[in-house]
């Protein structure tokens, strides 16, 4: 079964919050690679392949365009199993990345000189309404990682220059 963390906003607590950003900004220490690696290798997860599947996220995902995939960033051994994947996986996966980057990127578009929670908080609102029953689980990785790159790269990698 799909676990959903945030139905509405006041379930996004001061808890997650603290979590994110820490994670994140551990994550920012590491290079371009590992900090993409760190959401990519979830296609692996037996839950966000449930996740894919879902009737309504099928349908979400086979709505949205299959060009310009973002590429994939997997270790040798990462991208030889991605082969032993059913093929409608990578291509819903792949719009999921890229519909989650668009949405995290306009949401943090003029929020420059706010505090890391704020910028945090407002992404997750942002999410909420997308998905039926909240924020899935299986996504966290995405915004951590999304996050991460802020913090390292800010407008470098298209993202503000936030106030981290």
């Amino acid at each position: 079964m799909i676990q959903f963390l945030f139905h509405k906003e006041n379930d996004i607590t001061r808890d997650w919050l603290f979590y994110i950003e820490n994670e994140a900004r551990s994550l920012s220490q590491r290079n371009e690679f590992a900090i993409n690696n760190y959401f990519d290798r979830e296609i692996f997860n037996p839950e966000m392949k449930k996740f894919l599947s879902s009737p309504f996220i099928a349908m979400m995902l086979d709505k949205l365009p299959d060009d310009d995939y973002e590429p994939m960033y997997l270790n040798l051994t990462e991208g030889y199993e991605t082969h032993q994947i059913d093929e409608f996986y990578k291509p819903r996966f792949l719009r999921l990345k890229k519909y989650g980057r668009q949405l995290f990127q306009e949401t943090v578009f003029d929020m420059e000189d706010r505090p890391a929670t704020e910028i945090i908080r407002n992404v997750l609102y942002a999410f909420i309404p997308v998905f039926p029953n909240g924020f899935p689980t299986v996504i966290l990785p995405m915004i951590i990682s999304f996050t991460a790159s802020m913090i390292k790269y800010g407008v470098k990698m298209g993202y503000p220059a936030a106030n981290f």
